[in-house]
Parts: structure tokens; C-alpha cells; sequence
């Protein structure tokens, strides 16, 4: 491993960079809230109030840690002849071919399980609002589907090809999070009364008052649900290569005039740390406002999906809401499904933008339709409430994703930093190109300690979560 002088690549796409802080906070906020928001209550209950609130705190580090090391990686190893700004290329880069293989390949399977599952929830809370839940809704599911997925899915998948272009869609599917979070503060108690302890019902055997404050097994249970909740490492190059660099010391939303800008200036780098930790922060927030007040509410009685405890009509505009949200949150996964893809067959970074062509079009269109055809397929035969889709749910997720998040970011850092061990007939031979850890400050070299301290701890992280899951698959199919 040599060590380079500090020579900042200057690489400039000023075209990309259109989104300032705020926008890309939003973008982030978007991407880790997904449906797992409204499991969080269930992780309070199995975990404990206490149990969840580590389970938060602790994983709240670790996804900013791997959103911003995957980019510091980038800054060390880039030089003036040749810059890494793609996860792709990073792991590539440092690890093989055979890195950039995994990566792609999680992310797309990660992203074709999550559409799957938001699929589903689309049809199944679109349907059961309109006819009772007793009846069948099969033929209501199928069409509700189709048509949100013609009229609203697809049209912005086409448009925009750009993750960070995504930033209107974002804050409206953001906005409706918050409004649906407003909502369980607001009238979880009064359901409560009404449902599980009123004069009005029979008394619910499940709901118990004892609060459930820590439960180490169920901590250990629920460590993927906490994590994949706030997961969003595919996406922080994609969200970087879109922001705006700020000038420092000058008033907010002064910007760098492209001649003085370079992508990994220590500047630019502080700014992405100050973002993705904002952007962690309020998800960990609205998690725990979620989280907590739904289970203090029903206690044991806590549906796996938070909103399945309100029965009344007055909820159905926020259930409306949820459809909203992920309607809103499908388009910026695809593109980055879509990057993904193209590196598998066509090995390129991205087509020209001018043009839509008939591949463009047809892999949009095949993806979009696929798992919408999958989730028809599921719904229709029982399986979307089945083991085999829990399974199918726990490949895409639950194995793909701490390869994403976790493992190859941890061998990455591992590797550049010279602390291979034991791995080295896993990673090969020792990194040999320039590494400068001054890009990241005066402290970079003290820095590379707690990045190797980390990627031990996120190495031994993901290891434990694939090994559980795959303990829940062979338990399954057993």
C-alpha cells in the first residue's frame, strides 16, 4: 500500500449536483423509511422499551457509519487520473470483480423482495378499504394494482433516471410518513380505550398492561427489523454525486463555483457526514415516535403492522396515506435497481440521457411489471401471508442486505488499511494502490483506527445476521 500526497482528484459533473442539504436529507429520509417504520412497535414489544431504544441507538451509528465510510473509502483511494464515484466501482476497485458481482447482485435482489412486499401492502390496504375483509378481494387487488402501477408507478420510473432526481416525490412520500406518525400520536390511546380495554368490546385476551422494558432475546430477534429499517448504504453514492457543495464559512446555501470544486474535498466530505447524520437522525426519531407510543398503546395486542390495530373508518385516510408513501417510495428504488442491472449487461455506467431507448424502456417496464406480476401471483394463491413469502422476504432482505451494508464495506476498509489477517486467502494480496487518508483531515491516520475497529464490528454484524436468518429459513423448510 503506498501513500499518495495530497492531491485532491478534480472531477466536476456539475450537471448531477442539483440538490442542496435539505433536499438530499429528504431524499435519505425517503429511501431508509419504508414499511419497516410500522413494524417498530412489534420490535418494541418483543425487545422491550429499553431493548428497541439500544436496538435504535446502536444501529443508527451503524447505518451512518457504512453510508459514509463507502464514500471516505472513495476519497482515499481516488486520484487525479482516476476517481471512483459508484459503490460499484469502489468494491470493484478494491476487492475484484467478484466484490462488485455481490454488491450488484444484493441490490437487486434486495430491491425486487422489498417491491414485492410493497406491492402486496399497495393491493391489500387499497382493497380491504373498500370491501370488508371477510370478502373476496382477489379481482379488486388485481385491479387496484395494475392501475396505481400504470398511472402513478411507472411514469416517474421512465422520466427520471437519476436517484437524486427524486427529491418532489421524496418530500411528499416523507410528508406522509409524518402525517401517518402524527396520527398514531395522536389517537392511539383513544383505539386503545376503544378496541382493547372499552365497556364497548369484550376484553382482548392478548392485551396485557405490563410493560415489557428489556428482553435479550427479543433484541436478538429483531436485530435485522432495526437495521433494515434504516439501511440506505446502496444509495449514499447516488445521494453524494447529487449534492450541492457548500462554501464553507459563508451563509447557508452559498455554493462552490464548479472551478473550485473537487467531489472528495475535505469540505464536501464534512458536509455528507453533517447530512447522512441529520438524515439518520430524524429516521431514528420518527422510528421511535412510531415505535414506542404504538406499543405503550396496545401492549401485547401490537400488530406486526401498526396500523392493522385501528379498526375504525376515521383511520382509513392515513391507511390511504401509507399507499401514498410507498406508491412514492417505489420510483427511486428502481433507478437504482436500474444502475445495478446495467452493470451486469451492458457494463456501462449510465446511457446517454438524452434518449430513451427501447432497452431503457424495456428493462423500466420489465422490472415494474415483474413484481407486480409476482405480487398478483402471491396474493392470489394465499402465499403473500405464508411462510413461503416470509422466506422469500428474508432472502432478499435479511441475507442480501448485509453484504450491501455491512460485509464488503467492512472488507473494503479492511483491505486499503492493510489488516487483512486471517482474510487474506478471502481478499488476496495486500491493496497496492495509493491511499491517502489525509483527505480526511489532519486526523486521517488516527481516523483508519476506528474505521478497522468498526469494520470488525460491522464484519461480525452482518456474518451474525445472514447466519440468523439462515437458522429461520433451514428451521422453515424443516
Amino acid at each position: 500500500m503506498e501513500s499518495a500526497s495530497l492531491i485532491l482528484p478534480s472531477v466536476v459533473v456539475s450537471e448531477n449536483h442539483i440538490n442542496n442539504s435539505s433536499w438530499t436529507v429528504v431524499l435519505l429520509i425517503n429511501t431508509m423509511l419504508g414499511a419497516g417504520i410500522f413494524a417498530q412497535a412489534a420490535v418494541f414489544k418483543e425487545a422491550g422499551v429499553l431493548g428497541a431504544t439500544i436496538l435504535l441507538l446502536v444501529f443508527s451509528y451503524v447505518a451512518w457509519y457504512s453510508a459514509t465510510v463507502v464514500i471516505e473509502i472513495a476519497a482515499v483511494i481516488s486520484t487525479e487520473d482516476q476517481v471512483f464515484d459508484t459503490y460499484s466501482k469502489i468494491i470493484g476497485h478494491v476487492l475484484g470483480p467478484w466484490g462488485s458481482c455481490i454488491l450488484n447482485a444484493s441490490i437487486i435482489v434486495s430491491l425486487i423482495g422489498a417491491m414485492l412486499s410493497y406491492m402486496v401492502v399497495i393491493g391489500y390496504e387499497s382493497s380491504s378499504m373498500i370491501v370488508d375483509a371477510d370478502s373476496d378481494t382477489n379481482d379488486l387487488f388485481f385491479i387496484i394494482l395494475f392501475v396505481v402501477t400504470i398511472c402513478v408507478v411507472l411514469p416517474p420510473c421512465l422520466l427520471f433516471r437519476r436517484y437524486h432526481s427524486f427529491t418532489l416525490l421524496s418530500a411528499f412520500s416523507v410528508a406522509a410518513i409524518v402525517c401517518i406518525v402524527s396520527f398514531v400520536l395522536a389517537t392511539s390511546w383513544y383505539e386503545r380505550e376503544e378496541t382493547y380495554i372499552g365497556d364497548a368490546r369484550d376484553y382482548d385476551s392478548d392485551y396485557k398492561e405490563t410493560v415489557r422494558w428489556i428482553d435479550a432475546g427479543g433484541m436478538i430477534r429483531n436485530t435485522g427489523t432495526t437495521f433494515f429499517a434504516m439501511g440506505f448504504t446502496y444509495a449514499a453514492n447516488h445521494a453524494y454525486n447529487g449534492l450541492k457543495f457548500e462554501t464553507p464559512g459563508r451563509s447557508y446555501g452559498t455554493y462552490k463555483p464548479n472551478q473550485e470544486r473537487s467531489l472528495y474535498d475535505l469540505d464536501n466530505l464534512r458536509q455528507w457526514r453533517k447530512v447522512s447524520g441529520v438524515a439518520v437522525g430524524i429516521c431514528a426519531g420518527l422510528l421511535f415516535a412510531c415505535g414506542l407510543p404504538g406499543y405503550l398503546a396496545f401492549r401485547d395486542a401490537t400488530s406486526g403492522e401498526l396500523l392493522d390495530n385501528w379498526e375504525s373508518t376515521y383511520s382509513y385516510p392515513f391507511k390511504t396515506l401509507l399507499v401514498i408513501h410507498l406508491v412514492l417510495y417505489i420510483p427511486p428504488e428502481v433507478a437504482i435497481w436500474r444502475v445495478c442491472w446495467d452493470w451486469f449487461f451492458t457494463k456501462k455506467r449510465a446511457r446517454d440521457e438524452t434518449v430513451m431507448d427501447f432497452a431503457y424502456v424495456g428493462t423500466t417496464c420489465g422490472y415494474v411489471f415483474g413484481t407486480m406480476s409476482l405480487a398478483m401471483i402471491f396474493y392470489a394463491n394465499g402465499w403473500s401471508e405464508g411462510d413461503a413469502f416470509k422466506i422469500i422476504l428474508n432472502v432478499a432482505g435479511a441475507i442480501c442486505a448485509p453484504w450491501i451494508a455491512n460485509i464488503l464495506p467492512a472488507l473494503a476498509v479492511l483491505k486499503i488499511s492493510g489488516q487483512t489477517s486471517f482474510l487474506t486467502p478471502l481478499l488476496g494480496p495486500p491493496y497496492e494502490g495509493k491511499v491517502d487518508f489525509q483527505r480526511l483531515g489532519t486526523d486521517g491516520d488516527e481516523m483508519v483506527t476506528d474505521w478497522v475497529r468498526m469494520a470488525w464490528f460491522n464484519l461480525i454484524l452482518g456474518t451474525f445476521l445472514i447466519l440468523q436468518e439462515l437458522c429461520f429459513l433451514v428451521k422453515k423448510v424443516s
